[in-house]
């Protein structure tokens, strides 16, 4: 009944809002046009509920952009705009291409998240800065993702990565295939899937395969052994 009453009227006095108010108007409040951007409003809810700041910013992100460093965000924040749609891909790569492994692994749901605006990136072609890579390179052994976004993840940071790494990663996929390729399989089948079409074209184009057909349901693969060594990436 509340957020009807307040659909179309804007908060003038600030007052309002810095006494102590239930949490569920909170909630209320910063998914509401009654509460208006303004960088005064963005402190309050950050003091008072730090946790709807992202939420605040995702409503008002036309507003608030300008004047916003991402980069300076809390991770709760960058995690709610990753997740929204308010945020442009580039954006959202070069907010995680600024992150630590620290901070990121300091929040559970981060690294699926992670797993998740790689695949995005992939699609669009797009990559994530220099920096990421190391950091891509560890957490995509990570318990907590699924074999897509792992997949994906491994698709962004295998330039540079080591071939024993590689394997590693490619070892915790779901496709068997993928499991058991060394330098002594001569050939790989796995599912004709986007996720897996885009690593083994990253693949082919980092030597470890030669040739990469599709076929219907499955991509067929023959290797290039002389790359898959514990020297030579």
């Amino acid at each position: 009944m509340l957020k009807i009453l307040l659909d179309g009227v804007v908060l003038q006095d600030l007052s309002m809002i810095k006494a102590a108010l239930p949490e569920g108007r909170w909630v209320m409040l910063v998914a509401s046009s009654f509460l208006p951007y303004s960088s005064e409003v963005r402190e309050i809810v950050l003091n008072t509920c730090p946790h709807l700041e992202g939420q605040y910013l995702v409503e008002r992100w036309d507003l608030a952009k300008a004047e916003i460093d991402i980069s300076s965000l809390q991770l709760d924040s960058m995690l709610t705009l990753s997740k929204s749609k308010a945020l442009p891909l580039t954006q959202k790569i070069q907010m995680w291409s600024g992150l630590r492994l620290e901070t990121i692994e300091s929040k559970p749901e981060a690294v699926p998240e992670l797993g998740r605006v790689s695949m995005l990136a992939n699609k669009a072609g797009e990559r994530f800065a220099d920096p990421l890579m190391p950091v891509l390179r560890h957490l995509v052994r990570n318990a907590s993702l699924t074999s897509e976004q792992r997949s994906e993840m491994l698709t962004q940071c295998l330039p540079g990565m080591k071939w024993p790494e590689v394997a590693a990663a490619l070892g915790l996929l779901d496709d068997e295939d993928f499991k058991t390729v060394s330098a002594k399989v001569k050939k790989i089948k796995v599912r004709n899937t986007e996720s897996n079409r885009r690593l083994v074209n990253e693949m082919r184009s980092e030597g470890y395969l030669a040739t990469v057909t599709s076929e219907d349901d499955v991509i067929i693969a023959t290797t290039r052994p002389s790359a898959m060594t514990s020297e030579d990436a």
